[in-house]
């Protein structure tokens, strides 16, 4: 199983520019074996975590790996689609607008991210989605902080935001 997932490593692609996150991830989460160390075991399964940004990357990914492994692949039943938001919608724009008030000076851009996020169990309402968050240090670990500026910082300018809209 291990070799099998050097295979798909060494196969996945990757972007051209490093620096470019709008790209396919592949990453190993959980090997599941024996019950107890002195077991050996049927079978062995692999879990992956598979962020895509691709429109057919939940049927892409299961020919990829069997391909690549000749193993058998299981493919959840519902996979998360991409979450794109239009820069030009009215609603993200003037959300660009507010954080530029609030931080003058400093380059607001829109970007893409391709990894989870909860925007996903919205994507069927077709509402615009943006991500982004306080200053805060230790991503989701156990010593995970925001700083406290940050959250009134937002907080105003999510205010400013909010009673400045038009519906």
């Amino acid at each position: 199983l291990l070799e099998a997932y050097r295979k798909v490593e060494a196969a996945f692609p990757k972007p051209a520019d490093p620096s470019d996150h709008w790209c396919d991830y592949l990453t190993p989460t959980r090997l599941v074996g024996a019950p107890a160390g002195n077991i050996i075991p049927d079978k062995a399964e692999m879990h992956l975590s598979y962020r895509f940004i691709r429109p057919d990357g939940d049927v892409w990914i299961k020919g990829f790996l069997e391909k690549t492994t000749g193993l058998e692949v299981i493919v959840p039943a519902k996979c998360r689609k991409p979450v794109i938001s239009d820069p030009d919608n009215r609603f993200v724009r003037s959300l660009q607008e507010a954080m530029k008030r609030k931080w003058s000076g400093r380059d607001i851009p829109i970007t893409k991210m391709s990894c989870a996020t909860d925007a996903t169990r919205y994507v069927h309402l077709n509402l615009p989605t943006v991500i982004f968050g306080a200053t805060g240090f230790g991503t989701h670990a156990r010593q995970e902080r925001v700083s406290l500026q940050s959250l009134v910082e937002y907080t105003e300018m999510f205010t400013e935001y909010l009673s400045g809209l038009e519906y």
